[in-house]
């Protein structure tokens, strides 16, 4: 998954991009089917900030699903016209789904609140799917934690509004900055996928910020789900001839 398929090579050229290919074999030879990693674009022009917050800075932050853990060093600077992106699609998380996950966001500094991307689609966006009611993200949804949100992005009108778990929060409990326990759905398909974690004020846009003065923090790493991807290629010989398939170790003669 994540993958698409780029051609057909003949002992070594490459000798076709269709699929499927038909050619005639008079000899020992070896066809190896390509596939390149899809190459989706994301937004990552977040800029810099606009004023130091020696007190405000995203050091690191982890998660673990019981069975493995990961923490990713980010090391945030703070001095004013500090970069906002980081890309950290280098480290690699790895969760089982259907497990319960948690987290720890070492943040340290005024009020902010934290929010957890997934690119399930693979399509270069980040888009969410919550409840109406009280924001909890559907199984489909790519943001998939956050620790508040009012509804509505930015400071204006932030004076109420709710976590993931669907916790309502008003007043001093709006100052979370850590992410309740959540599960990555138990129907996602294995494979590397895209990952976004933003600190921010108020604000699941993915792709924006409610104030560069406020020293946010947007970083991308990589999502690995855990499992076998299965391909299914079709070989058909020719009358008074025959075809070997190698997988790993095992050769199977038709």
């Amino acid at each position: 998954d994540g993958y698409k398929f780029a051609g057909w090579k003949l002992n070594g050229s490459l000798v076709s991009s269709s699929n499927p290919y038909t050619a005639t074999i008079t000899s020992e030879s070896e066809f190896v089917a390509i596939f390149e990693e899809g190459g989706a674009e994301y937004f990552t022009n977040f800029g810099n900030t606009t004023r130091t917050y020696g007190d405000r800075n995203l050091s690191s932050f982890s998660f673990s699903d019981g069975t493995n853990s990961k923490t990713v060093s980010v090391n945030q600077s703070t001095y004013s016209g500090a970069a906002i992106y980081y890309d950290k699609t280098s480290e690699v998380v790895t969760l089982e789904p259907g497990k319960a996950v948690s987290s720890t966001i070492n943040w340290t500094g005024y009020w902010m609140h934290t929010y957890l991307f997934i690119d399930w689609d693979k399509n270069g966006e980040f888009t969410k799917d919550l409840a109406s009611n009280n924001y909890k993200p559907t199984e489909n949804s790519e943001l998939v934690a956050f620790s508040f949100w009012s509804g509505v992005n930015g400071s204006s009108n932030d004076g109420q509004g709710y976590d993931h778990a669907g916790t309502y929060l008003t007043g001093d409990n709006r100052n979370v900055h850590s992410l309740k326990s959540f599960t990555i759905p138990a129907g996602k398909k294995p494979g590397s996928y895209r990952a976004r974690l933003k600190i921010d004020w108020n604000n699941v846009d993915a792709n924006g910020v409610s104030s560069k003065s406020d020293a946010p923090c947007v970083v991308d790493f990589t999502l690995n789900i855990p499992g076998t991807i299965t391909y299914t290629i079709g070989v058909t010989a020719g009358e008074g001839g025959s075809a070997t398939i190698n997988g790993g170790t095992t050769a199977v003669d038709i």
